[in-house]
């Protein structure tokens, strides 16, 4: 079996499916955010402004790209060294670079920056740094994701 470490190369980057914001999309991830502050919810307010339209809050854009990343492809490479998710340990560096529009397609980048064993050596922290890009190109935000990973024990035997 390859090792966990051998199977996610430091520097290999997986793209993920794309995800237009609907109308609804912007509104209901709004909401479950508690965000109404007339940038992300008041259109006339907004035609006054150098944007001319709401503005997908920074939470909620997070919220789209940690959704969006990975992608099946990592999960696949995941599942086949023989470890699971444990849990999220991070995020760090977040930086929103520019704005999201309702109508807007977004996509993610994730690159694996880093992969340790812990003192358990069953463990294994994985930094993935995750850009978000919208139809245009044009980077929306950067982040880094740090997870923890362990021993399938369900399937273990």
């Amino acid at each position: 079996m390859v090792s966990f470490s051998e199977s996610l190369p430091v520097g290999q980057r997986f793209r993920s499916q794309s995800r237009t914001i609907s109308e609804g999309d912007f509104t209901l991830l709004h909401n479950l955010n508690w965000i109404t502050r007339p940038h992300h919810t008041d259109h006339e307010y907004m035609k006054s402004t150098q944007f001319d339209e709401r503005i997908l809050a920074g939470p909620c854009v997070l919220s789209v790209a940690m959704g969006l990343s990975p992608g099946t492809e990592l999960d696949s490479l995941i599942a086949h060294s023989g470890l699971n998710l444990v849990t999220l340990l991070g995020i760090d560096n977040v930086q929103f670079k520019s704005p999201v529009f309702p109508g807007d397609t977004i996509v993610v980048e994730t690159e694996i920056t880093e992969v340790r064993t812990t003192r358990k050596q069953d463990r294994f922290v994985v930094r993935f740094k995750l850009s978000a890009y919208k139809q245009t190109g044009e980077l929306v935000m950067e982040m880094i994701r740090i997870s923890l990973y362990g021993m399938d024990y369900a399937n273990s035997g």
